[in-house]
C-alpha cells in the first residue's frame, strides 16, 4: 500500500532504473509519531527503521519483478540500505542492580528476575507460581516459543538470587508477577515503565 499511495499516479511504463530509488528517498522523508490505544498520536516524530524501509522496499520490488515478467515495465534495480552500526545498550554491572532498585516496587522483581536467570519478557509475564520447582532449582514452561519444535518443556536456571527473590515474594498460586493494580503484566506495558526510567 505505501507504494501504491507514492506511485499511484506513476504508469508502468514510466517504470525505470530510479524508481525503487526514488521511492526509499520518499520513505525516508516521511515523519510520523506513533498511537496510543485510542488512536491518537504521542511521542515525537520519528522515521521508519531501516528493516521497515527493507520490507517496504522489497514488497515494490516484488510487484514491479512481477511486472517485468509479464513484460509491462522494465524491472528496477533495487537500491541497497545500509544497516545502522549496532550500538551497545548494556548497563555496566556495577550500574544495573542500583538501576533496578531504582524501579517501582511492583516493577522490580520482575526487571530483576529477567536480569538473573535471561528468561524473555514474554515468559517472564505469564509465569505462574505451579512452574517453579524449587527443588530442582528451575522454571519448567509447558508452553513456550519452540515448544512446538522440541516437543520439550523449556527449563530457566534459578541461581541463589533468582531462587531467593522468588521466596521473597511470598509464593502461593498463579501468577508471579502483577502490576500495582494487581493485573497481569504485558510485556509493553512493562518496556513502558522500563523507558520512563531510561
Amino acid at each position: 500500500r505505501p507504494f501504491l499511495n507514492w506511485g499511484g499516479d506513476i504508469g508502468l511504463a514510466d517504470v525505470d532504473a530510479d524508481t525503487l530509488h526514488l521511492y526509499l528517498a520518499h520513505l525516508r522523508a516521511i515523519r510520523f509519531r506513533r498511537k496510543d490505544r485510542k488512536g491518537e498520536p504521542h511521542g515525537p516524530e520519528q522515521a521508519y527503521n531501516p528493516e521497515t524501509l527493507q520490507d517496504y522496499v522489497h514488497r515494490a520490488s516484488a510487484v514491479l519483478a512481477m511486472a517485468a515478467k509479464r513484460g509491462w515495465c522494465v524491472q528496477p534495480e533495487p537500491p541497497a540500505i545500509e544497516k545502522p552500526e549496532w550500538k551497545d545498550r548494556s548497563v555496566p554491572a556495577d550500574q544495573l542492580w542500583p538501576l533496578l532498585d531504582s524501579l517501582p516496587e511492583h516493577a522490580a522483581p520482575l526487571a530483576k528476575f529477567l536480569a538473573l536467570t535471561g528468561a524473555r519478557p514474554g515468559e517472564a509475564v505469564r509465569l505462574e507460581w505451579g512452574m517453579v520447582n524449587f527443588a530442582v532449582r528451575a522454571c519448567i514452561l509447558p508452553r513456550h516459543k519452540i515448544a512446538g519444535r522440541t516437543g520439550k518443556p523449556r527449563l530457566i536456571p534459578l541461581n541463589d538470587e533468582a531462587i531467593a527473590l522468588l521466596r521473597d515474594l511470598n509464593p502461593c498460586a498463579g501468577l508471579i508477577f502483577r502490576n500495582s493494580a494487581g493485573n497481569p503484566y504485558t510485556v509493553p506495558g512493562f518496556g513502558a515503565i522500563l523507558r520512563r526510567r531510561g
